[in-house]
């Protein structure tokens, strides 16, 4: 009993140093996927509800410097200057980035959650 049970530890925190740190890099990537992808479909699906965001943003920014007078002049020039909202290019490059940032951590995490979690299940079993 006592060698079935130090064969079953020792694959199990084999098994889980091997493929804690896959799992936990499959599932950073995965997010990064869903997260980009809705980014963009958000920007496909309601460009009116995201452009107009994106102006009021704008106009904000752009009213602080100017007189309050100006409000409707400010909104012309940026909705002339920008008929349509741009591409998310720069949040999908911030998450990119963000997310290689991550896959190093989550990868360290995987390589102690990974035998942690076979060994809770080598016990709970037995």
């Amino acid at each position: 009993m006592m060698v079935h049970s130090f064969l079953g530890i020792s694959k199990a925190l084999i098994l889980g140093a091997v493929m804690g740190p896959i799992y936990k890099v499959l599932a950073s990537s995965q997010y990064l996927c869903q997260s980009n992808s809705e980014l963009i479909w958000l920007w496909k699906k309601y460009p009116k509800r995201s452009y107009q965001r994106f102006t009021a943003i704008l106009w904000v920014k752009g009213l602080s410097s100017r007189n309050p007078c100006q409000t409707d002049a400010v909104r012309m020039v940026i909705q002339h200057r920008f008929p349509s909202e741009p591409f998310p290019l720069l949040k999908i490059v911030a998450n990119s980035l963000l997310i290689i940032l991550i896959i190093p951590i989550s990868g360290a995490m995987g390589l102690i959650q990974g035998p942690l979690f076979l060994l809770r299940e080598h016990f709970e079993h037995k």
